[in-house]
């Protein structure tokens, strides 16, 4: 229903029940608010109740005394000691999930912020650092605990909510005037709170240069060049206040590229994989199953734990996930999924086209050097034409390439040109981009085989710059593109999108229509 639709039937509700017009428009300016923010509309706690389907003397009980309404457990911390975690009881988790669902995912969260995002991982957070001079890690002391109830309400209110109604909201999402750790709403209330720590941190190290993300608690800042660490440490600090917050500097670590750079408990050096020790962990507790067998093992070290294989099984699909071509720890998991099934067989990945098959074999036999004027491969950057690219790109564009050669089995005198791009600079990544010029009769014509995406892409980003591609290589687009931190490295990234490319037949019969004109 549309707010116009709604206005109607509230009004005319209104009426019937003796409001006066002065009622009416009150509660539609503030409903009008709440409809532009995609969220539901809540008069009161009665209303609250329900929306959610739960009884109001439930919801009251529940606020006021919270503690009641929670169960706590501990589980360990990797570093040692305890984490205190606050499980709400049933009902009022469905309340929270409601509230997370309809109300708070309906807000944007900052880029910078990794965690508690859908979409957003723990690799994509680490990899934004990778192959960096200096990584510096942050900790925010006792996070979701300094969060407190009036920040929590401000929130609501900045959502458009009413002040009773944010603090209505605000208490059924804190435990004791503060963020419950166990709550499914305070991991993003969290990062909406932080949202204007995010923007300012992301400012100031666009200025200098420097790449940041938040995973929780745990703040990343990397450089190709030097960081003054202490002038960035103050700012950190100064920010952090503004928030009601502190660092923790027993946490905080200075990390050179000839150190084990660890971002949120993954190597980022030059690719991101297992710490040292976790590897030979794993690979130790495999050669104890594999020669030991399993029940022995199971004995020998006196695990109670009762799905041992699968937890076991689930540390090699996290190293996987790291490194998914890392071939020992592929036959660890296939070994330890025939225990679990004997019946299971390995399937075989359906391989993307080669692009050393594409650019040697197949470009050489359909296009001449007149239309690719270079090809080049040594494994780490593919040069075509003019246009020198990070290896891997040329594979996400392989419609682009198909495309070109179609084109010239069928028009064998049309000049075809895969040259010629641009460099969309949005979030922190480059997207390499470039159009097939075909040239007949001096006309020109130009296809873009991938406009949908791109500018699908364009449009959701709130900062973009854009480079026109021509004669230009790796080494001149670096240092056009250095101020600007920039992480070029789009084999992953751009493999995410490959799916929503346009079909390139499509577009070869737009395009197959205009010359035949």
């Amino acid at each position: 229903m549309d707010f116009k639709e709604y206005k109607r039937l509230f009004t005319e509700k209104a009426q019937n029940n003796g409001r006066d017009s002065d009622y009416i428009n009150l509660c539609l300016s503030y409903a009008e608010k709440l409809y532009n923010q995609q969220v539901p509309v809540i008069y009161d706690i009665k209303h609250l109740s329900l929306l959610v389907g739960v009884k109001e003397d439930y919801i009251r009980r529940a606020i006021t005394y919270t503690n009641k309404y929670y169960w706590n457990f501990h589980i360990p911390k990797l570093n040692g000691g305890k984490r205190t975690i606050n499980e709400p009881l049933p009902l009022l988790k469905d309340i929270q999930l409601w509230i997370l669902h309809h109300i708070l995912e309906k807000q944007e969260t900052h880029p910078c912020a990794k965690a508690y995002v859908p979409q957003r991982k723990l690799k994509e957070n680490a990899k934004y650092h990778t192959r960096q001079k200096l990584v510096i890690s942050f900790d925010v002391h006792n996070f979701f605990p300094s969060i407190d109830l009036e920040a929590i309400s401000k929130i609501f209110i900045n959502i458009g909510y009413s002040k009773k109604n944010s603090f209505l909201l605000a208490k059924l999402c804190c435990l004791n005037n503060e963020l419950p750790q166990g709550a499914p709403t305070s991991p993003y209330l969290s990062n909406l709170y932080m949202f204007s720590f995010d923007d300012n941190i992301m400012r100031y190290c666009r200025e200098k240069g420097i790449i940041y993300t938040r995973y929780a608690d745990d703040i990343t800042f990397s450089s190709k060049s030097d960081i003054n660490i202490k002038t960035l440490t103050e700012f950190i600090k100064h920010e952090l206040r503004n928030k009601k917050l502190s660092l923790n500097p027993a946490k905080s670590k200075v990390m050179y590229k000839s150190d084990a750079q660890i971002v949120t408990g993954i190597i980022v050096n030059e690719r991101m994989r297992l710490p040292k020790k976790k590897r030979q962990e794993l690979r130790q507790e495999m050669y104890y199953v594999i020669t030991r067998g399993l029940e022995n093992h199971i004995n020998f070290i006196k695990c109670n734990k009762r799905n041992y294989l699968k937890h076991l099984a689930g540390k090699i699909m996290y190293a996987l996930y790291l490194e998914p071509s890392n071939t020992e720890f592929q036959d660890y998991y296939t070994f330890l999924q025939r225990l679990m099934n004997p019946n299971y067989k390995r399937k075989k990945k359906k391989l993307a086209l080669d692009p050393n098959i594409i650019l040697n074999e197949v470009l050489i036999e359909q296009l001449s050097e007149n239309y690719i004027t270079c090809i080049e491969n040594d494994n780490s950057i593919q040069k075509v034409g003019s246009l020198e690219l990070h290896y891997g790109l040329n594979l996400c564009h392989a419609n682009s390439l198909l495309f070109a050669i179609m084109l010239k089995e069928q028009y064998p005198t049309v000049k075809v040109n895969i040259s010629e791009g641009i460099v969309v600079l949005t979030n922190g990544f480059a997207y390499m981009h470039f159009w097939i010029h075909v040239v007949q009769n001096n006309k020109e014509e130009f296809c873009d085989v991938t406009r949908d995406c791109f500018e699908k892409k364009i449009s959701q980003a709130k900062e973009r710059r854009y480079y026109k591609v021509t004669n230009l290589t790796i080494d001149e687009m670096k240092q056009r593109l250095a101020s600007d931190n920039i992480f070029l490295d789009s084999k992953e990234y751009l493999s995410l999108y490959y799916k929503k490319y346009p079909k390139f037949s499509e577009v070869y019969d737009g395009l197959n229509n205009k010359l035949s004109d």
